[in-house]
């Protein structure tokens, strides 16, 4: 992610939380926890405003959210009562922890050229056979043109694309 959009977010966080925090993701919700189970562990990647980290919380899931940016992260972490990971994609390191990953609108900030490094680092933090959303709006040099969600199961290494209406 470039410096210029952690800025951008550092900048406009507020503006942005109070755009996002309230936007209706039910659609989105139901299809992913549906392959979860109760007190499963879930990173938000990418968390933004916290919204998807406090649902999630809310239905009973362990969270573990992150974000590029720290006033973000800040926003986050007093909306959704728990402390907000400030790190880069790059920067994760977790190994098996997570039951699902939740990269919502998130993943349009990497590079073209370091998505499959972004990826790989994903399919460590997952443990064995479970999944990760992830919203991609468009990444032309892969072929992926799409407004819609993929829910990828990683360690299976199958991408299986999903209706969310």
């Amino acid at each position: 992610m470039h410096n210029k959009t952690i800025s951008y977010y550092n900048k406009n966080a507020k503006e942005f939380a109070e755009r996002t925090v309230n936007a209706d993701m039910g659609f989105c919700y139901s299809k992913f926890i549906a392959l979860l189970h109760n007190k499963d562990y879930i990173m938000d990647a990418g968390c933004g405003s916290g919204r998807d980290s406090k649902f999630f919380l809310e239905q009973g899931f362990n969270v573990q959210a992150i974000d590029a940016s720290m006033e973000m992260c800040k926003f986050a972490t007093e909306y959704i009562g728990i402390p907000v990971k400030c790190m880069r994609f790059d920067e994760i390191e977790f190994d098996s922890q997570f039951n699902g990953i939740w990269a919502n609108a998130s993943l349009l900030h990497i590079e073209k050229s370091g998505l499959p490094d972004i990826l790989r680092k994903f399919n460590r933090a997952l443990k064995f056979m479970f999944f990760c959303k992830v919203c991609i709006y468009e990444i032309k040099s892969y072929k992926i043109r799409l407004c819609s969600d993929f829910l990828v199961s990683w360690k299976c290494v199958k991408i299986v694309r999903k209706s969310y209406g």
